[in-house]
């Protein structure tokens, strides 16, 4: 909890600002027009106006602040950029969403649990392999639909002997295939690359590619569904960064891209990693 409320400090303050000056509008308006209420026969004095208005108000900004899971960092018309603490696998909602799964450059599609292999390929920790998991066909069935969905993509054929198992093609960092599901688009994009050991990797700038490609798509062919982009390189792809360095670095490469943005695109932070990056930074 003390984790939580420390990340939403910055929010706390800007929400205390803005209901402070809420609160002394309504207080300086009560006292103009009521200098004394009566209440069951006894006046109420200035003092005590003005100090169970701001208590009031001071309990509501606190309360926004500790349960809002929601923040518009911008906003123009109908485009904006929002943040948001949930849950990028959740397919209960009923709207268009376009939602973007970081996977390897091969787009591999066989989860390896620890310790099952000498040469694991998708592990079942990443939200590439949470997302695999999930699904309820057959794994070549669904092999098939990603592979078949990027046809005609460029790719750089492996040599069967390196990689015995999985895919043995590699595309580009960047390069997407998608899978629909019900009123949900899985933009699934190339982030991290595997060595001969198919121990992944990736950069800080094979995110911003990441990111480009996923904008880029959305702003050609969204058509008005919103596109969810998750935190990245904070696990498996070895990119090391944090949760909030993540979370800035994404917030930081769509605000120098608002041009490109056409509808809205919303940062997912996991819900049970609140207590790890704010949202409400500025």
């Amino acid at each position: 909890m003390h984790g939580k409320f420390v990340s939403r400090l910055p929010r706390l303050k800007e929400t205390a600002s803005i209901w402070g000056s809420v609160s002394f509008g309504v207080a300086t308006t009560l006292l103009t027009f009521f200098p004394k209420i009566s209440i069951i026969g006894k006046d109420i004095n200035n003092s005590i106006i003005l100090f169970a208005t701001c208590v009031i108000f001071g309990i509501g900004a606190l309360c926004q602040t500790m349960f809002g899971k929601k923040n518009t960092i911008w906003e123009k018309g109908n485009n904006k950029i929002t943040a948001i603490y949930g849950d990028i696998l959740d397919e209960s909602s009923k709207h268009e969403e376009i939602r973007v799964i970081p996977v390897n450059t091969a787009f591999d599609t066989i989860v390896d649990d620890p310790c099952s292999t000498d040469k694991p390929l998708v592990s079942p920790n990443s939200l590439h392999g949470q997302w695999l998991r999930k699904q309820e066909c057959e794994q070549e069935i669904l092999n098939n639909e990603v592979l078949g969905n990027m046809s005609g993509k460029p790719y750089r054929k492996i040599d069967p002997l390196q990689k015995k198992r999985g895919n043995c093609m590699e595309y580009k960092i960047g390069t997407y295939s998608f899978a629909r599901r019900k009123n949900i688009t899985y933009l699934l994009v190339a982030l991290t690359a595997f060595d001969t050991n198919n121990v992944a990797h990736s950069t800080q700038t094979d995110l911003e590619t990441v990111l480009q490609s996923a904008v880029s798509y959305h702003n050609q062919c969204g058509q008005g569904a919103k596109l969810m982009i998750p935190l990245m390189g904070t696990a498996n792809s070895r990119m090391k960064l944090d949760h909030q360095e993540s979370f800035d670095i994404i917030k930081n490469y769509l605000l120098l891209r608002k041009k490109d943005i056409n509808g809205c695109i919303e940062i997912v932070v996991y819900q049970k990693d609140a207590n790890k990056v704010s949202i409400w930074n500025s």
